[in-house]
């Protein structure tokens, strides 16, 4: 049974496109989800590149995790583009994948809606020139017109769900097979 999970996790793994995705996934055991980074983009285009690889830009569920993505991007990318936004209704931050927001980590004096910012970063690294006293983890509203990578999530298929993918993709090349052979008689 391991061996039909991990061939259907390949299977699973290579029948997503990676366009637009940076480098590997990245696999969190406490999450059961997997991480990577988009190509620089605007915030829209990210969450367009985490759409087509099955994912959506990371929501952030508690401490932990946001340690966890901290230490697995930082470096190379300073700040980056997370699933957190405003832009349906102005002040109420949801996350773009549904999940309810049950914590945050602002940074002091954020959300600040300068220049109708309705999408949020998080930095990875302690202040820089542009982002002066930031600790790593902290978010900031941006206008989600500057080109930054995102954080993608997605969820990774039950194994019971990989065993039914790889049970189906081999009665699919058993059939082309059969009729491979067929049509050479």
């Amino acid at each position: 049974l391991a061996l039909i999970a991990l061939s259907g996790s390949l299977l699973y793994n290579s029948t997503k496109s990676n366009a637009g995705i940076v480098g590997d996934w990245i696999y969190n055991p406490d999450t059961q989800h997997e991480y990577a980074l988009t190509t620089e983009g605007t915030w829209r285009s990210n969450r367009a590149i985490a759409q087509s690889v099955g994912g959506y830009l990371v929501s952030i569920n508690n401490s932990e995790e946001k340690e966890w993505l901290v230490n697995n991007f930082n470096p190379p990318i300073p700040t980056m583009s997370i699933g957190l936004t405003d832009e349906q209704e102005e002040g109420i931050f949801r996350w773009e994948s549904g999940e309810p927001r049950s914590y945050q980590n602002w940074r002091g004096g954020e959300p600040n809606n300068l220049e109708n910012e309705d999408y949020t970063v998080m930095h990875t690294i302690f202040g820089n020139s542009t982002y002066p006293g930031n600790l790593p983890g902290q978010w900031q509203d941006y206008d989600g017109i500057a080109p930054l990578s995102g954080i993608v999530e997605r969820a990774i298929p039950e194994p019971s769900s990989l065993a039914l993918i790889m049970a189906g993709s081999l009665g699919i090349i058993s059939k082309r097979l059969k009729r491979n052979r067929s049509e050479a008689k």
